[in-house]
């Protein structure tokens, strides 16, 4: 099968784009490919940050025994702290290393392990029809927005065992919530996002304790059992943890291939012309894959030195903080040869999209079959994907690339 080669072309300058700017430039592909070819790490210093980009060196952090997912001196950031968001982070297995990373990591794993791809599947067929005939709008592209942010939070709150009568309000919680742990939060998101922490721990702890739960907050906590660990402030923020993690980023995933199949008539084509056929989901998971790749939702991540040493051939200090262009190493061509290539069938394709080494994120299934379900529909809706085609506005962030179809504060 030939490259499809459908990535728009670049229709802006690259001259003032860096790491940060590069994951809501209207076009950092050419930026990202030349990055990735770069060895070793090398210093911004009008960031002040190190920047690891190629493949091998984005790995070698990633292994890194002084690296770290948080700074030592500030494991949870100083703008939550005496807040329930606090108390949700510094929980959340993501967020931690050594013994408060394991075992409970295992507990977590297990949990989105024992998911059945049929369950998930019937979830997102059954969301993704409702919440399309609830937002859809003919005349106001916003409704698309709408659309796959809650996709996740419904699909995954449902999987927990969250009662559907309260999906709508935990989605807006989460929406706030989100935004209060990214870096650069308004005072005012910070407020928002800190009182939204403390609803959802009091609609979740309650929920624990009944014990009639038998979603997979109830496996969850089966599974901490056998750790030998109980403690349900623990257990009730990992589970908030599930939906945190999928919001941005499943919701990147559906925006972010949305717009791949707006600007392919011809793979659209044969998605519309008989969703039925028995090609057709390969074809979408294949096309899915592929933008994790090449556009992927979690563009950087950061890891945190914790003493002085040497990484990626350069001496680096405590405290020093280094910025993984994922997007970048993803262009490296000693991990995907022809890597500017759009290819549906590429050969054993590797990328870092959802992390890699010992915080390599579990929910990757989970978030390419929540995205399938939700393009699945949209394929079937024929949406005026000409005009889809043209969005160029991106949901502010240092991290997550999230394609806007129309304004989503």
């Amino acid at each position: 099968m030939q490259p499809h080669n459908s990535m728009p072309q670049n229709t802006d300058g690259i001259d003032d784009i860096d790491a940060l700017s590069a994951v809501t430039h209207s076009y950092p592909y050419s930026y990202y490919a030349e990055l990735g070819k770069r060895q070793g790490i090398f210093r911004d210093d009008k960031h002040g940050i190190w920047i690891a980009s190629s493949a091998a060196t984005v790995q070698e952090v990633f292994l890194h025994p002084l690296c770290r997912v948080r700074p030592p001196a500030e494991p949870v950031p100083q703008a939550l702290l005496g807040s329930a968001a606090a108390d949700i982070f510094k929980h959340l297995v993501r967020m931690n290393d050594g013994a408060g990373h394991c075992p409970f990591k295992q507990a977590v794993s297990a949990t989105l392990q024992s998911l059945s791809i049929p369950q998930i599947e019937e979830q997102g067929r059954q969301w993704a029809q409702q919440l399309a005939a609830q937002h859809y709008s003919g005349s106001d592209d916003g409704w698309l927005d709408r659309y796959a942010f809650h996709m996740p939070v419904y699909v995954v709150a449902s999987l927990l065992g969250v009662p559907a009568a309260a999906l709508p309000q935990i989605s807006l919680l989460m929406h706030d919530f989100v935004r209060c742990l990214a870096a650069g939060s308004s005072s005012a998101q910070l407020e928002r996002g800190k009182s939204a922490a403390a609803e959802l721990l009091a609609m979740f702890q309650p929920m624990l304790q009944a014990g009639g739960n038998r979603g997979l907050f109830f496996l969850l906590a089966q599974q901490a059992a056998r750790l030998g660990c109980e403690d349900s402030a623990v257990i009730a923020a990992n589970g908030i943890g599930f939906m945190s993690q999928a919001y941005e980023a499943t919701a990147g995933l559906i925006a972010n291939t949305l717009y791949m199949l707006a600007n392919d008539a011809d793979l659209r084509q044969r998605l519309e012309q008989d969703p039925q056929d028995p090609q057709a989901p390969a074809l979408l998971h294949a096309c899915i894959d592929e933008v994790l790749r090449t556009d992927p939702p979690v563009q950087n991540t950061r890891r945190f030195v914790a003493a002085d040493g040497e990484i990626g051939g350069q001496a680096v200090r405590a405290g020093d903080t280094i910025l993984l262009v994922l997007a970048a190493a993803n262009r490296d061509p000693a991990l995907n040869p022809q890597p500017q290539d759009f290819e549906l069938q590429r050969s054993q394709r590797r990328h870092f999209s959802f992390g890699h080494g010992a915080h390599l994120c579990p929910g990757q299934q989970l978030a390419g079959r929540i995205a399938h379900a939700a393009l699945s529909h949209l394929c079937r809706m024929k949406l005026d994907f000409q005009r889809l085609a043209q969005s160029r506005h991106f949901r502010p962030s240092a991290n997550t690339r999230i394609r806007l179809y129309a304004s989503f504060q």
